[in-house]
């Protein structure tokens, strides 16, 4: 799985008790798969402490004055919603492999395999839920995307979408900072403006969205994917 795909995270300091359970999950579902980490204004201590509990994971630090600046008390900042697009698009470029993507506070409870088969007849995956506003049409907690021209030029306008979107007041989070949603509004727009591309859209046992994503589905235990 090492080889054919690029799977990573992003995680500020103050999600990294959510990051702690995330790869503690997708250690013990899918052993000796490499885990790339993008550590955003970690502190040394913390950053070493990580690395030494998951020596099979790659942790790679990442320096934002903004963040520093910004991100102070625990208040959660929409900006580093737009640096994880970013980030994403970044590492797609560099290492010219498959890539999947997965949020800091997501569980991997099953394993991973089953969905290396899609990626040879699919160019993005998403969760995709059409009765929820435009906002929360595609869930991106989870996103694979197969390394092709499509999914580049997909990739770059991804980007820039989501970091030139400014959310409405009504639509922040209490305690946010620098708006939201902002990788979901950004991937409907450019969904809009791709049309020839393949997506496969995740199924529920895929792709488990429960909890406060939808206070009417149930954790399924068989999902290889939970946020909850």
């Amino acid at each position: 799985i090492n080889n054919e795909l690029y799977i990573m995270t992003v995680a500020t300091e103050n999600y990294s008790n959510n990051l702690l359970n995330s790869l503690t999950t997708i250690k013990i579902s899918n052993p000796g798969t490499i885990v790339y980490v993008y550590c955003i204004n970690w502190s040394d201590d913390n950053f070493n402490e990580f690395k030494k509990k998951f020596p099979e994971y790659k942790f790679i630090k990442y320096k934002d004055n903004y963040i520093k600046e910004k991100l102070k008390n625990n208040i959660k900042s929409g900006y580093v919603i737009k640096l994880k697009v970013k980030l994403i698009y970044q590492s797609f470029i560099k290492n010219k492999k498959n890539l999947l993507f997965f949020d800091a506070d997501t569980k991997i409870m099953n394993k991973i395999h089953p969905l290396l088969e899609k990626y040879k007849n699919n160019d993005i995956f998403i969760t995709y839920r059409p009765k929820e506003k435009e906002r929360s049409l595609f869930n991106s907690a989870v996103m694979g995307f197969t390394y092709n021209k499509k999914t580049q030029y997909f990739l770059k306008q991804y980007d820039y979408n989501t970091f030139n979107n400014i959310t409405n007041k009504e639509d922040y989070h209490p305690r946010t900072i620098d708006g939201w949603w902002h990788d979901q509004i950004g991937f409907l727009k450019t969904y809009k403006q791709f049309k020839n591309i393949k997506y496969y859209f995740f199924t529920e046992t895929e792709h488990n969205l429960s909890g406060k994503h939808n206070r009417k589905q149930k954790k399924l235990d068989n999902a290889i994917f939970q946020s909850y």
